[in-house]
C-alpha cells in the first residue's frame, strides 16, 4: 500500500482508491445537498436552510459553488451531517 498526493486545492478534501486494473473510486470529503438530505431524512430545502440559518457554519462545514449559474450549489462536509444525524 502506497500513499501518492498530487494535484492542486480547490477547497474539497478527498481520497480516491485505485485498483490494479486501473479503476478509480473518489471519497470526497464533502456531499451535496440531496446527499445530506438523505442522511438527515429531510428535504433538500430544509438542509439549504440548515446552512443559511447557522446550524452548519459556513466555511467550516458548508460552502456554495456557483459553478452552475446563480443559484450555486450546497457541499457540505460529510463529518458535520453525520455528528448532526447523531444530535451531536
Amino acid at each position: 500500500m502506497g500513499l501518492d498526493l498530487s494535484g492542486g486545492y480547490n477547497g474539497d478534501l478527498y481520497a480516491y482508491l485505485s485498483a490494479p486494473d486501473g479503476t478509480m473510486v473518489v471519497l470526497p470529503d464533502c456531499i451535496t445537498a440531496r446527499e445530506a438530505a438523505e442522511i438527515l431524512e429531510c428535504s433538500v430545502r430544509c438542509v439549504q436552510d440548515m446552512c443559511d440559518r447557522g446550524v452548519f457554519v459556513e466555511g467550516r462545514d458548508w460552502r456554495k459553488l456557483c459553478a452552475r449559474g446563480a443559484r450555486g450549489e450546497y457541499r457540505i462536509s460529510r463529518q458535520a451531517v453525520l455528528m448532526k444525524r447523531l444530535g451531536e
